[in-house]
C-alpha cells in the first residue's frame, strides 16, 4: 500500500543529480509542529520582552512622578527654610538694636578648617533639611525669648534715673554742708547743679508727672514717678513743660531751669529718692 504524503524535488546548481524527498503526513505535521513552536518561542520571549519593558517604563514614569512630589516637597521646604533664617536676621539685627551694638557685628561666628563630605542621598538631604527646619525653629524660639528678656530689662532700665538732669557743675553735693542761708550746718537732700537760665531739663528716667507746681523751697518744681518705688524731683525752674498725669521717657525736656524759691543763684535742685527717702544721685548718675 502507497503511503500518503509529498515529494520535494532538490535541484542543486551544476549538479547532474537529482534528489527526490518524500514527505509523509507525520513528517510534515512534525515539521510544522517544530516551526510553530519555534514561532510560539520567539513570540512569547518578544512579548515577555516587551511585558518586562512595559513594567520598567512604569515604574519610572512612577519615579518620575515621585521624583516631582519630592522636588516640590524640597522646594516647600527650602522656601520655609529660606524664611526662617530672613526671620533670624531680623530678630539678629533687632537684638542688635536692643543691645546698642552696631550692624556688622556678628551674633553668630563661623570658622575652622573643613573637612568635604562625600554626596548625600535624596532621604538624607530630607532629613538634614528637617533637621535644618527644626535647629532654625528652636533657635528663633530662643532668640524671642532673648528678645524679651532685653526688652524686659531695657524696660526696667529705663525708669532708673541715671543721666544728668542738666549739663553744668555741681555746686553743692548730696550730704551734710554749711547752709548758704543759716551758715550752719544741715543736710542737702539732692544735687545742685549750676547752668544758665533757661537751659532744659530732661528727665533722668521714664515715668509718669506726679507733681507740677509750687513749693516755698523748690520753687517751680516737677516730680516723676518712675515706679519701682523711684521719684526724681527738680527744682527752682523758671517754666515748666510738662503737665500733672502726663509720661515722659528718659531724656525728655520737662522745663527749663530757674533761679525760683529759696535759692541764692540760678541752678537746679535735683533729688532722686527710693521709698520716699532721698539717696545720693551722683552714685546712681553716669559719669
Amino acid at each position: 500500500m502507497k503511503r500518503k504524503g509529498f515529494e520535494v524535488i532538490l535541484m542543486p546548481h551544476n549538479a547532474n543529480r537529482i534528489r527526490n524527498i518524500t514527505l509523509t503526513s507525520f513528517k510534515l505535521s512534525g515539521i510544522l509542529f517544530s516551526l510553530l513552536l519555534a514561532f510560539s518561542s520567539l513570540f512569547f520571549t518578544n512579548l515577555g520582552r516587551i511585558w518586562v519593558e512595559n513594567l520598567e517604563l512604569q515604574r519610572l514614569r512612577n519615579e518620575k512622578v515621585e521624583l516631582k512630589e519630592r522636588v516640590k516637597e524640597f522646594v516647600s521646604k527650602t522656601e520655609e527654610l529660606e524664611k526662617q533664617m530672613i526671620r533670624l536676621e531680623e530678630l539678629e539685627d533687632s537684638l542688635k538694636r536692643l543691645a546698642g551694638l552696631p550692624k556688622d557685628f556678628k551674633l553668630m561666628g563661623k570658622g575652622g578648617p573643613e573637612v568635604a563630605l562625600p554626596p548625600i542621598s535624596a532621604k538624607s538631604l530630607d532629613k538634614t533639611l528637617d533637621n535644618l527646619r527644626k535647629k532654625a525653629s528652636l533657635q528663633i524660639s530662643r532668640f524671642y525669648e532673648i528678645k524679651k528678656e532685653i526688652e524686659k530689662k531695657g524696660r526696667y532700665l529705663s525708669l532708673i534715673p541715671c543721666i544728668w538732669p542738666v549739663d553744668g557743675e555741681i555746686s553743692s553735693f548730696f550730704g551734710p554742708r554749711i547752709s548758704p542761708f543759716t551758715k550752719r550746718m544741715a543736710f542737702h537732700k539732692g544735687l545742685d547743679i549750676v547752668a544758665p537760665i533757661g537751659t532744659p531739663i530732661k528727665a533722668t528716667a521714664s515715668g509718669k508727672i506726679s507733681y507740677t507746681g509750687w513749693k516755698e523751697y523748690y520753687g517751680l518744681n516737677i516730680i516723676i514717678n518712675h515706679g519701682n518705688r523711684y521719684k526724681t524731683v527738680y527744682g527752682h525752674l523758671s517754666k515748666i513743660k510738662v503737665k500733672k498725669g502726663g509720661k515722659v521717657k528718659r531724656g525728655d525736656v520737662i522745663g527749663l531751669l530757674g533761679n525760683t524759691g529759696r535759692s541764692t543763684g540760678p541752678h537746679l535742685h535735683y533729688e532722686f529718692r527710693v521709698n520716699n527717702r532721698c539717696v545720693d544721685p551722683l552714685k546712681w548718675m553716669s559719669h
